[in-house]
């Protein structure tokens, strides 16, 4: 499930955003680890190193960065379009990017 999220996201970054399309590395780095995050949610005798952990969490934090403001702890929304420059943008307008509406 989480493959088809990640593709869908992908897909509609690719067609609406040019600025997060630049940041698609994030993305692919979550999706590649997203074998360690399905061995984790089953139970199983898989043993996953410290390290492995750390690497899995970072990338999913870089991801969230991506979409939620660390300043007003809003996330990008439409709700909060910007009209006159075509940007999806947080609450307060700390985090936007383009997006072709």
């Amino acid at each position: 499930m989480a493959d088809e999220l990640l593709n869908e996201l992908k897909a509609l970054i690719s067609k609406n955003s040019k600025e997060l399309k630049a940041q698609f590395a994030i993305v692919e780095r979550v999706a590649n680890s997203n074998v360690l995050g399905n061995l984790l949610s089953h139970d199983n005798l898989f043993s996953p190193k410290m390290g492995h952990l750390k690497a899995f969490w970072s990338d999913f934090e870089s991801l969230t960065n991506l979409f939620y403001c660390s300043y007003c702890k809003a996330g990008l929304s439409m709700k909060y379009f910007n009209n006159v420059n075509a940007k999806v943008r947080c609450k307060w307008g700390k985090l936007n990017y383009d997006w072709k509406k």
